[in-house]
């Protein structure tokens, strides 16, 4: 009942913020006082992922004020990229009946930027409501949205019939497109000519604004749960890939997975704790390479020219969030469930990663 209301509330809000007439000029001619929007909310991955864009838009409207509308976990690098006029940090997906975050959401729409840009590929139906409200006093343009859910994919037709004068993206974005070829669409609305770059960009690492827990040289960084339960390993790959590292050859996390709720404290008395993603950038910098099942901390690698060992189910939708650039292996299932890995197999392709390191 509750995701019903939810369903009703947002859709309600989608009706009445419908950009029906819109006059576009994405060019903004004149764009000494103009302000543009990029929505990059989402994981980390998603962040980095978008680096390259950040930098055509910046070069694009070079005379343009950026802000930028991004998670929790993405605002901190953000505002050290010092990419961006300003950073908001607000929730948009889930979060429905919350006061506070619509007044922020609000305020971001006051602000009357001249284009909006969004770079953010899943939102769910609360997401939608929110970004069409942001984007309520602009021009608008959006990367091609994945369906997330029922209720979502219901409410991505009635988003999509409300910008019938423009294809401004596709439902559902073409399964076979990578996410990085997808977000450089966008820039097909003020050029035929970009050649796509996918080197990403990371801020600048001030040793004397971090805080490292541990001595990362010579070492490999293990992460092994990610964000879905098809992507967090169980406790018997992990020590078979730490065995295969051997001892004082690598670092853990002191994460869980918050699926088991396993603890990798309890088994890896030694796991190290990260404050801030700051924090465990500074580290990878620091490390040999990277070994992970997250496409977070994966991207992060990618980002800091580490060699990367990435595990991941065998599912044909998952490469398209693969890294496409640097030195990687990506180590797929026997089949689409993460639990199919076949542990010799996985621990000869580790021990020939690290051989070439």
């Amino acid at each position: 009942m509750k995701n019903l209301f939810k369903f009703l509330f947002s859709t309600i809000i989608i009706y009445f913020h419908r950009k029906t007439n819109q006059a576009i000029d994405f060019e903004v001619r004149g764009n000494q006082n103009k302000k543009i929007l990029i929505i990059a909310y989402g994981a980390l991955g998603d962040f980095i992922i978008c680096s390259p864009v950040f930098q055509l838009i910046r070069k694009k409207f070079s005379n343009a004020e950026i802000h930028l509308v991004a998670g929790e976990r993405n605002a901190d690098l953000a505002r050290r990229s010092g990419w961006f006029k300003k950073v908001w940090s607000v929730r948009l997906n889930t979060i429905a009946f919350d006061r506070n975050n619509w007044k922020t959401v609000q305020a971001i729409r006051d602000s009357r930027y001249s284009l909006v840009i969004n770079l953010f590929d899943e939102p769910d139906d609360v997401a939608l409501a929110k970004i069409l409200v942001i984007a309520k006093n602009s021009q608008f343009i959006s990367i091609d949205i994945r369906k997330k859910s029922k209720f979502q994919g219901f409410q991505l037709k009635l988003f999509k019939k409300f910008f019938m004068n423009r294809k401004f993206f596709s439902y559902p974005a073409q399964s076979e497109i990578h996410f990085l070829e997808r977000i450089y669409k966008i820039t097909e609305f003020w050029s035929n000519s970009v050649t796509p770059d996918f080197r990403y960009i990371f801020p600048d690492i001030d040793p004397t604004t971090v805080v490292k827990p541990i001595d990362a040289k010579g070492k490999i960084y293990v992460h092994p749960y990610g964000s879905q339960r098809n992507n967090c390993l169980d406790l018997g790959v992990i020590k078979s890939i730490t065995e295969t590292l051997g001892e004082n050859n690598y670092f853990l996390p002191t994460i869980k997975n918050k699926f088991t709720g396993d603890k990798l404290k309890a088994h890896y008395p030694d796991a190290v704790e990260f404050k801030t993603l700051y924090d465990l950038a500074a580290v990878i910098k620091d490390c040999t390479a990277v070994v992970s099942v997250d496409t977070d901390t994966a991207h992060l690698a990618v980002a800091l020219d580490k060699p990367l060992f990435l595990i991941r189910a065998n599912k044909d939708w998952r490469q398209n969030f693969d890294p496409k650039i640097g030195h990687y292996f990506v180590f797929k299932s026997d089949n689409t469930k993460i639990e199919s890995i076949d542990l010799i197999r996985l621990q000869n392709e580790i021990k020939k990663f690290v051989s070439k390191l």
